[in-house]
């Protein structure tokens, strides 16, 4: 005859080494498909080497992918070799080749969003900035808070 103690701590000894091996097979599962999954990629681009490790640092800690360009031409070629899901720019938007590096982003890829922060107020730039194709235009000061969750919104939506 079968003592119940006996058969209920068998029981549960079974169980519980089922559950840890169910745990541990999906466990290295996730880590092998982890690669894998697809995450956002994101092209800063500025001159200012702070800022774009600020922002970069944002970026990788939310689970993004961050590119960085110190200047137009990296940037346009980060963009011609590599599929990008958003573009963040600074926007002293003042300099003809800032908008020229815009129009360019745009022209050799229509679907990249650009997201444009510390931009200064002036009247009539946002209108302009859509017109070029900017998805969304950030007024100064930076915050990097604001630049990250305002760039997962547009790659959210896009």
């Amino acid at each position: 005859m079968y003592h119940s103690k006996y058969n209920l701590r068998n029981n549960f000894e079974a169980w519980d080494h089922l559950y840890w091996c169910i745990r541990a097979f999906f466990r290295s599962k996730t880590q092998e498909l982890a690669p894998l999954i697809d995450r956002r990629r994101i092209l800063i681009i500025d001159r200012n080497r702070r800022t774009v490790d600020e922002l970069q640092e944002k970026f990788v800690s939310s689970g993004c992918e961050a590119e960085i360009a110190l200047s137009a031409p990296v940037g346009l070629s980060i963009v011609a070799s590599r599929k990008m899901d958003v573009a963040v720019m600074n926007a002293e938007l003042g300099h003809r080749e800032d908008w020229e590096l815009v129009r360019t982003l745009k022209q050799s890829n229509p679907e990249l969003p650009l997201v444009l922060f510390d931009a200064p107020k002036e009247k009539g730039l946002s209108r302009e900035a859509r017109r070029a194709g900017v998805e969304r235009l950030l007024v100064s000061p930076m915050d990097a808070d604001i630049v990250l969750a305002e760039t997962l919104k547009v790659t959210v939506r896009g």
